[in-house]
C-alpha cells in the first residue's frame, strides 16, 4: 500500500514506516521551498471524477494500515449504525410526501444522487422500511441540495453529546500575523457508508419509485457526531506532525507562521486526505496563503487581529429591512430568522448583544411559541425598524479583537441582604441597602453591588482593564452576555453598568469566584449589620478616604482583612470593634461624598 506522503515500494508498510517516510519527505520539501518545489495536487478531470457515495468503505484498508484498529477504521469497515431508544414502526407500503418542489426537480436531484452513488433504488416490493420526505434547499451557488427530512426518525434515536470545533476555540487559538490556507471536502457526508441493516430506515419515494441512502445523509441527528468522530484520528495524526489544524465538518483551516510552511502543511494534508479516500473540492478551497480569511461564517484578520461578520450578513439584514419597511406585517418565522442572524452577528460586534436586547425583549412580548403559530402575522413598530437599521450599517463590520485584554487591576465584589462590599487592592468600600433594595432578589443585589463598586473606585478604574471577581454566577452571566432575556431588571442594571464603563473607558473582564474564596468582599458586605457577625476586620493601616456613595449609606477604609466562618479555610480571628455609619448629606440626590466614622478598640 502506498504512503500518503510519497511512493513506497513495500505495499505492506506499517504505520511506523509511514511516519518515518513522512519525516524524510518534510525536510526535503522545506529545503526547496524557495524554489517552489511544494506543489498542490492538480484537480482531477471531470471525466475521471469518481463516485463519492460510501466511497470510504473501499479505503478501509488504508485507514487500518495508517491508524491501526480504532473506531474510525471499524466504522468504515462495518458502516455507520443507528441506536434507538424506541424502534420506529416499519411499513410495507410506500409512503409519499408532498413538497413545494416539483416532480421534475426532485427527479433531477435523485438522478444526481444516483450518479454519485449516494442512493440506491429498492426494487423489492412490500419490504419493510421507514419512509421520510425528501426536499430541496438552495445552496450558496444557486443550486439545489437534496435533504431528507428525518425529524420523525430522530425522535426515536439516541443522540449522544459530543464536542466539535467552535468559533470561540478558533478565536483563542489564532496568533498574531499567522498565515492560513483552507481545504474543503466535496460532498463530505456522502463519503461515509451506512450499515446495510439500517439503510431501510432512510427510504423516500419520488415519482412512485422507492430509494434509500447508502451513505450518511443530511438531516440525520447523529451525522455531525459520526463525521466528527471519524475525522478525529486523522486530525490527531496531522497535529502530531506539527500541522496546526482546525476542522469544522468539511471545512479545514491550517495555520502556519510563514507562507512556505502553510503551503507545505497544505500539501501534507491534501495528500493524506486523498490517500484515505476523500475528494477535495479545489474550487472552494483557498490554497493561497493569506492573513485575511473566512472560516465558519466569520472574517478573520491576523494583521489587525480582529474577527468580524461577513459583508453578506449585513446585506442580508438590509434586504430584510427593506422588505419590512414596505410591509411592516411579518410572519413569526421571518422574525425569528432575522433574530438568528442578529444573534450570530452580535457575538462579533462591540456591544452587539447590548444593542440586540431591545429587539429581543420586544419579540418576546410580541409572540410566544407556546401559544402562537409560526405563520402568525406580527406588526413591526417603527422604533424596531430603527434598531434593525443599525445592523445594516457598515459599523457592524468593524469587528472585535481576537484576544482578551490583559487585566491591570482586580476588583472583588459581594452583596448580602443588608449591604455590599468591594475590594480593590488595599482599598475597600462598602454600604448599606435602602429599605427598598433590601427586599430585592440577591441576584439584583449582587449586580447592584458591582455597579456601586465601579462608581466607588471610578478614578482608579478609569481607562483600565479590570478583572471583576464575583461569586454570583447570574450577575457574571448578565455582565458577560451584556444583559439577558429573562430578567428585565437585571438587564437594566447590566446596561447601566456597561454604559458607565464605556463612558470612562473601563474594560470589565468578569470572572466567577466561588464564595468560599471571596473572603474580603463578603466580609465587607456584612460589616453594616447591627448584630455581631462571624466576619471581623483587623484595624491595621486604617486611613480615611472618600468615595462617591450614590444613594446608599457607606463606609470606606483601607483594611487588611482576615476572616473566616464555617465555610472558609482561613484561620478564625475575632477582634472587637464598632462601626458608626455616617449618613451621606447627598442621600437621594445621587452625588457628593461621605466621610467614614470608625471607632476601634
Amino acid at each position: 500500500m502506498s504512503s500518503p506522503f510519497g511512493d513506497s515500494s513495500n505495499s505492506s508498510s506499517s504505520p511506523e514506516d509511514e511516519d518515518e517516510e513522512e519525516e524524510d519527505v518534510a525536510p526535503q520539501a522545506d529545503a526547496g521551498m524557495e524554489e517552489e518545489t511544494v506543489r498542490l495536487l492538480p484537480l482531477p478531470a471531470a471525466a475521471e471524477a469518481p463516485k463519492v457515495g460510501a466511497r470510504l468503505a473501499d479505503f478501509a484498508p488504508h485507514w487500518q494500515n495508517l491508524l491501526g484498529e480504532c473506531r474510525a477504521s471499524r466504522t468504515l469497515r462495518d458502516g455507520v449504525g443507528l441506536v434507538f431508544h424506541r424502534h420506529p414502526t416499519l411499513t410495507r407500503s410506500r409512503i409519499g410526501f408532498s413538497t413545494r418542489n416539483s416532480s421534475s426537480e426532485l427527479q433531477s436531484a435523485v438522478d444526481a444522487l444516483m450518479e454519485k452513488g449516494a442512493v440506491e433504488r429498492v426494487d423489492i416490493e412490500h419490504s419493510l422500511g421507514f419512509y421520510s420526505r425528501l426536499f430541496l434547499v438552495p445552496k450558496k451557488t444557486g443550486e439545489l441540495r437534496p435533504v431528507i427530512d428525518l425529524s420523525s426518525l430522530n425522535r426515536h434515536m439516541v443522540i449522544p453529546h459530543f464536542k466539535m470545533e467552535t468559533q470561540s476555540s478558533v478565536r483563542h487559538a489564532i496568533r498574531d500575523l499567522e498565515w492560513t490556507v483552507s481545504i474543503d471536502i466535496r460532498d463530505a457526508y456522502l463519503h461515509v457508508p451506512m450499515n446495510r441493516s439500517v439503510r431501510r430506515y432512510l427510504r423516500f419515494v419520488v415519482n412512485k419509485c422507492t430509494y434509500q441512502f447508502v451513505c450518511l445523509p443530511f438531516g440525520l441527528a447523529t451525522s455531525p457526531r459520526e463525521f466528527t468522530k471519524l475525522l478525529r484520528p486523522v486530525v490527531q495524526f496531522l497535529r502530531e506532525r506539527g500541522v496546526k489544524l482546525h476542522v469544522y465538518l468539511d471545512d479545514w483551516l491550517i495555520r502556519a507562521d510563514s507562507p512556505s510552511q502553510a503551503l507545505l502543511h497544505a500539501q501534507m494534508t491534501i495528500r493524506l486526505l486523498q490517500h484515505l479516500g476523500w475528494i477535495i473540492n479545489f474550487q472552494k478551497s483557498e490554497l493561497e496563503p493569506t492573513q485575511q480569511f473566512h472560516f465558519i461564517g466569520r472574517h478573520f484578520d491576523t494583521v489587525a487581529f480582529t474577527v468580524a461578520p461577513l459583508p453578506k450578513m449585513r446585506l442580508k439584514v438590509q434586504s430584510v429591512l427593506d422588505h419590512w419597511q414596505a410591509a411592516p406585517f411579518v410572519s413569526a418565522r421571518d422574525l425569528h430568522r432575522l433574530l438568528g442572524v442578529l444573534v450570530f452577528m452580535s457575538n462579533l460586534t462591540h456591544r452587539g448583544r447590548l444593542r440586540l436586547r431591545p429587539i429581543q425583549w420586544w419579540a418576546r412580548d410580541a409572540w410566544c411559541q407556546r401559544t402562537g403559530n409560526w405563520s402568525d402575522r406580527i406588526h413591526v413598530p417603527r422604533w424596531i425598524l430603527h434598531q434593525v437599521a443599525w445592523w445594516a450599517s457598515p459599523a457592524v463590520l468593524q469587528g472585535m479583537p481576537l484576544s482578551r485584554p490583559e487585566t491591570e487591576l482586580t476588583l472583588f465584589t459581594d452583596a448580602s441582604n443588608s449591604g455590599w462590599g468591594a475590594q480593590l487592592g488595599s482599598h475597600s468600600s462598602l454600604g448599606l441597602w435602602s429599605s427598598t433594595l433590601q427586599s430585592r432578589h440577591i441576584n439584583i443585589l449582587e449586580l447592584q453591588a458591582v455597579l456601586n463598586a465601579v462608581r466607588a473606585f471610578l478614578p482608579s478604574l478609569r481607562s483600565r482593564a479590570v478583572r471583576l471577581m464575583c461569586d454570583n454566577a447570574t450577575a457574571i452571566a448578565y455582565i458577560r452576555n451584556e444583559g439577558g432575556t429573562r430578567s428585565f431588571k437585571l438587564t437594566q442594571l447590566a446596561i447601566r453598568l456597561l454604559r458607565l464603563c464605556d463612558r470612562w473607558g473601563i474594560t470589565l473582564v468578569p470572572v466567577h469566584l466561588p464564595g468560599i474564596r471571596n473572603v474580603q468582599a463578603d466580609a465587607l458586605s456584612r460589616l453594616g449589620q447591627s448584630l455581631p457577625t462571624e466576619w471581623t476586620i483587623l484595624p491595621e493601616r486604617l486611613q480615611p478616604v472618600f468615595f462617591p456613595c450614590g444613594e446608599h449609606r457607606c463606609w470606606t477604609c483601607l483594611p487588611r482583612l482576615r476572616t473566616t466562618d464555617s465555610r472558609s479555610s482561613c484561620q478564625r480571628s475575632r477582634i472587637p470593634g464598632r462601626w458608626r455609619p455616617t449618613r451621606c448629606p447627598s442621600l437621594g440626590r445621587g452625588g457628593g461624598f461621605s466621610t467614614p466614622s470608625l471607632r476601634s478598640r
